[in-house]
């Protein structure tokens, strides 16, 4: 039995101790109020919660002005009451909860209840404006007190001035009652500022005479029942912080609402404290104290979305001008390569035309040179005969001197020595120390018409069908000459036609390379198509006919088969026909090339 009574009072002990626990309420006062604060305001309303809410005791501690976030966490905190500047400094930095806002029973609006007031003493007519108080000593209760020094400094923000800079000579009494109006009226100070309504209770309870004081820059509208030198803000808050229990916050802000006036003073409610926050923000101090800082890490935190801003634009115009760069170069480096590709398809334009001349003037002089060396062979070899018949028949019959003998000898050695002339010419033209090899005829095409098209100038459709690596034996520079020519007769003769086109096809047929040039041109008579055979002659009005004798000349080199065909409405097709490059040795190659040889003069 002992043990079990025992047991039964450590559990009604542990149940009151945890009752008392539930039933504290912690209610912090944050002074910066003045001495009446404690008689007017804080008895009388302690009293009647304590009579409206005997569930709860209520506990009050100071808290500290110049700490009171960590000075409310240390003493547990369930409330707090403060001016309405530490409580938007505490909304918005540990968002504490507006309960209900303290109002003058005068006042309408509990968000404009209290204004500072800038007194001075009656007789220093030298004080009416604030221009005039600018550098004098100034007395206040205390440096964060709401309604005695912060909302006078933000009228003396609007009038345009540095507050912070603006008197000679600052000096805070904490209370302003009465230290404040004394010092003015003793001459310690020019000025003083004291809250609304303060001037009139010092008045009407004979603590000073009246008109003893004067106010700088009365704002009085009749809205007030005060003299005030500022805008109009709430009064004292009481505020929740989030530790307190929700059935707590709810009881108290019952209790706060219901009970009645007291000393011209009710509790409200103020949901407005925009004016406030703009207050602190005029005057950089409380949450907007970083604003004064002018450090690198003040200006970043004051204007770090205008940094943002500003170092996106600058990373855009970055970007832009990076952009505009490679475009530029990339612009530049494109004209720079097709200024390239023109210089060099103008010097391949103009080696084509040298080349093409080169190869006509070879053709030429290789057709001339024959022409010649045929024609000059038989005088010379009569003039030796004649030579030779003149020295036998001196020798016979003795008529012959020393003088004459010597012409003789030496008209020979000319002769002679034109015939080794002839006999070379002959041999170039012959080609004698170039025999065939085997080339690609497909490629010998291509590089004709390219160079074709380099340098025709009339719109000419040229339509190709070339089988690839068609070999044969012979000269690439003579077969690309003879396309060359074939092409550019074939493109003459469809100069006038509405549809001008060529054609040429490479095949292999049994063995035989083809090789066709056909043109739509219009159909030849029996006397132009005769002319193609003539060695000299030309079916064009101005030609020589040195184009065909270069194509006959090439051809019967490589012992080709040259033909002409007529189309039934149109055109003019040349074939000409060799054999392949497969299996053709070397010996019979130079056997073709001597046996066809034997056809030259």
């Amino acid at each position: 039995m002992s043990f079990l009574r025992v047991l039964l009072i450590l559990c009604a002990l542990t149940c009151v101790d945890a009752t008392g626990a539930e039933r504290e309420v912690r209610i912090g006062v944050i002074d910066t109020f003045n001495p009446h604060f404690s008689s007017e305001t804080l008895g009388p309303t302690l009293a009647f919660m304590r009579a409206k809410l005997p569930q709860y005791d209520f506990v009050t501690d100071t808290i500290h002005t110049a700490k009171p976030v960590e000075s409310m966490k240390d003493r547990k905190v369930d409330f707090f009451i403060a001016t309405a500047g530490i409580f938007s400094e505490l909304q918005q930095t540990i968002g504490a909860k507006h309960i209900a806002t303290r109002r003058r029973t005068q006042a309408g609006n509990p968000a404009e209840s209290v204004a500072s007031v800038f007194i001075v003493k009656a007789e220093r007519r030298d004080l009416k404006t604030f221009a005039d108080l600018k550098g004098k000593k100034v007395v206040a209760s205390q440096s964060n007190s709401f309604d005695g020094w912060q909302i006078a400094m933000g009228r003396l923000a609007d009038e345009g001035y540095d507050w912070r800079t603006f008197f000679s000579e600052r000096r805070f009494t904490h209370f302003q009652i009465p230290d404040v109006v004394l010092d003015v009226l003793s001459g310690n100070a020019d000025v003083g500022i004291i809250g609304a309504c303060t001037l009139e209770n010092l008045e009407s309870e004979g603590w000073i005479e009246k008109d003893a004081l004067r106010v700088v820059g009365d704002k009085s509208d009749g809205t007030f029942p005060c003299r005030r030198s500022t805008d109009l803000y709430p009064d004292i808050v009481v505020g929740a912080l989030e530790e307190a229990r929700a059935d707590v916050v709810r009881d108290v802000t019952v209790a706060l609402l219901t009970m009645p006036p007291e000393s011209n003073y009710d509790w409200s409610v103020a949901s407005n404290f925009k004016a406030v926050n703009d207050l602190f923000r005029k005057l950089e101090i409380g949450q907007y104290a970083y604003l004064h800082d002018r450090s690198w890490s003040g200006l970043w935190n004051r204007h770090k979305e205008k940094f943002f801003i500003f170092l996106l634009a600058l990373a855009i115009l970055a970007a832009h001008e990076l952009r505009l760069n490679f475009l530029v170069r990339k612009r530049t480096k494109e004209l720079r390569v097709a200024l390239e590709e023109k210089e060099r398809a103008d010097m391949d334009a103009r080696e084509s035309r040298e080349r093409l001349s080169r190869l006509e003037r070879s053709g030429a002089i290789s057709q001339l040179s024959s022409m010649i060396a045929h024609e000059l062979k038989q005088p010379i070899g009569s003039i030796l005969n004649y030579v030779s018949g003149l020295q036998d028949y001196w020798r016979k019959t003795g008529l012959h001197d020393e003088l004459s003998s010597m012409a003789l000898d030496r008209t020979r050695e000319e002769a002679e020595r034109i015939c080794g002339i002839v006999d070379r010419v002959r041999a170039y033209a012959k080609h004698k120390n170039q025999p065939l090899c085997r080339v690609n005829l497909s490629e010998a095409a291509e590089r004709a018409i390219y160079t074709f098209s380099r340098n025709w100038n009339e719109n000419v459709v040229l339509s190709k069908c070339l089988a690839k690596d068609v070999y044969v034996l012979g000269h690439s520079l003579e077969l690309e000459l003879c396309v060359l020519n074939l092409l550019k007769n074939a493109a003459y003769a469809v100069r006038s036609q509405e549809k001008p086109l060529v054609t040429i096809r490479i095949e292999l047929q049994n063995g035989k390379a083809v090789l066709e040039v056909s043109d739509n041109g219009p159909k030849l008579d029996d006397k132009a198509f005769g002319r193609l055979r003539e060695i000299s002659d030309s079916v064009k009005a101005d030609g020589l006919g040195l184009g065909l004798a270069i194509v006959r000349d090439i051809a019967d080199r490589h012992s080709a088969e040259l033909a002409f065909h007529r189309g039934a409405e149109c055109g003019l097709t040349v074939r000409l026909v060799m054999d392949a490059a497969g299996g053709t040795d070397s010996t019979r190659v130079e056997d073709s090339v001597r046996k066809h040889d034997g056809n030259y003069p």
